[in-house]
């Protein structure tokens, strides 16, 4: 079992991105949970299952699931002392000191 973050999630198609510290990444799809959770938003910890998919040529998750349960605190703790950043896409709007909109 491997825990990442949700990098980003387009709720419309329920398929997204998972980030693991290190850099590894996981296709996530809303199929692959266990549970179907109600919303999953960017930064979301996922807990799942790695699953190689050979003809797409990508990382898998698989048995997803919401982090929450105590075995989830032994991943947790692994990660302590190792590279613990994810990369988040954000969207950044609003207006400039001359009111001209900016993404």
């Amino acid at each position: 079992m491997l825990i990442g973050l949700v990098k980003w999630f387009d709720a419309d198609k329920g398929l997204g991105i998972i980030g693991k510290p290190g850099g590894e990444e996981y296709f996530l799809h809303k199929n692959s949970f266990i549970t179907k959770p109600e919303k999953i938003l960017k930064g979301t910890p996922i807990a799942f299952s790695p699953k190689s998919d050979k003809a797409k040529n990508r990382n898998s998750a698989d048995n997803s699931r919401l982090v929450g349960i105590s075995e989830d605190w032994i991943v947790i703790l692994s990660y302590l002392g190792k590279s613990d950043s994810v990369r988040i896409e954000v969207e950044v709007t609003g207006r400039g000191k001359r009111g001209n909109p900016y993404r």
